[in-house]
């Protein structure tokens, strides 16, 4: 008799990653379409998307500091051309709950 398969994990949501932060700390969510698109965070490239990124914040959930999150669509043939997609973040922003990127632009969900 075969055994079963191990239950795929699946990525944990924004609601989920909340609760193991520290105080001033926010997690955002970024995943990007098609996905698969490298996450580079103030330059530095942090994984594939779909990626949890914890930046920190204000009480009233605003970025305490400039942040860049790009996201790297890397060409996968001779057809097409890499691109990456660049989201400029200050202190004004109010932290969004998910940042969703695809090769024309970005999309940001509010908490």
């Amino acid at each position: 008799m075969r055994a079963p398969a191990p239950a795929q994990k699946s990525a944990p949501r924004p609601a989920e990653s909340e609760t193991k932060l520290k105080a001033g700390e926010y997690a955002v969510w970024v995943d990007s379409d098609p996905a698969g698109g490298i996450v580079v965070v103030n330059g530095v490239p942090v994984g594939k998307a779909p990626q949890r990124v914890v930046v920190p914040g204000s009480p009233r959930g605003f970025f305490r500091d400039d942040v860049s999150i790009k996201m790297r669509f890397v060409a996968t043939d001779t057809n097409h051309t890499s691109q990456t997609v660049e989201e400029q973040l200050t202190p004004l922003d109010k932290i969004p709950a998910r940042i969703h990127f695809t090769p024309v632009g970005a999309t940001r969900v509010m908490r």
